[in-house]
C-alpha cells in the first residue's frame, strides 16, 4: 500500500476492514511486475517494487506466492466488477482482497489435485 496521489506521506492504516482507507493497494510481485484496479481499469504502477523508501509502497508481513498470485488475478479478472470502479464500494482495496480470495481459491484446489 501507499498514500494516494496527492496527499503526501498521509495515509490511513485501513483498519476499519471496509476498504475505504485513504492509502492505495497494488498487487506487488518478486520479479518486479505489478498491477492494481481504478477507474481506468488495471494497470501497472510504473516501477520496479525493490525499496519502500523509493517506491512510497508498503507491505504487509503476509507472503504469496507468485504463481498462485497470478492464477488468482486471472480468477479475478472474471468474479470482479472491472468496468464499475467506485471509490467507495468497487475501490482498488476491493479489488485486492477479491484477488487474496481467489488466491485461496487456486491454493485450496490446487490441494486437492495433489491428493
Amino acid at each position: 500500500m501507499r498514500p494516494l496521489n496527492g496527499l503526501g506521506k498521509f495515509r490511513t492504516n485501513g483498519a476499519s476492514n471496509m476498504n475505504l482507507g485513504v492509502f492505495h493497494e497494488q498487487i506487488l510481485y518478486k520479479d518486479g511486475t505489478n498491477s492494481g484496479f481504478t477507474g481506468n481499469g488495471l494497470f501497472a504502477d510504473g516501477f520496479s517494487y525493490a525499496d519502500p523508501d523509493t517506491s512510497g509502497y508498503s507491505c504487509n508481513d503476509k507472503e504469496y506466492y507468485d504463481a498462485l498470485m497470478k492464477k488468482a488475478e486471472e480468477r479475478a479478472k472474471i468474479s470482479f466488477d472491472m468496468k464499475n470502479y467506485n471509490v467507495i464500494t468497487n475501490n482498488f482495496q476491493d479489488y485486492v482482497d477479491e484477488v487474496i480470495n481467489q488466491y485461496y481459491n487456486v491454493l485450496a484446489d490446487q490441494n486437492r489435485h495433489e491428493r
